[in-house]
């Protein structure tokens, strides 16, 4: 999945839909990249951003997953067994 970052209005921007998965391996992408002793600080900061923006789109969509499912539990109670 390729990230677009909007400086404007400072929102990732996908190309496509919003997957956890892809989020986490970008994460990782962004970690191992920061971790380049020559990296230079600007890129370091624009990275750390963009991680945290990450961090904080992938809890809303866990959030968001975690509530479908204790709704889907309450509908069928039978559904935890």
């Amino acid at each position: 999945m390729n990230w677009k970052m909007d400086m404007e209005d400072d929102k990732i921007r996908e190309e496509e839909p919003f997957r956890v998965e892809d989020a986490f391996r970008r994460m990782d992408e962004i970690a191992e990249q920061m971790s380049d002793e020559d990296l230079p600080l600007e890129e370091g900061v624009r990275l750390y951003r963009e991680a945290m923006k990450l961090f904080r789109e992938t809890a809303g969509k866990l959030t968001e997953i975690e509530r479908e499912i204790q709704i889907l539990e309450e509908e069928d109670p039978g559904m935890e067994e």
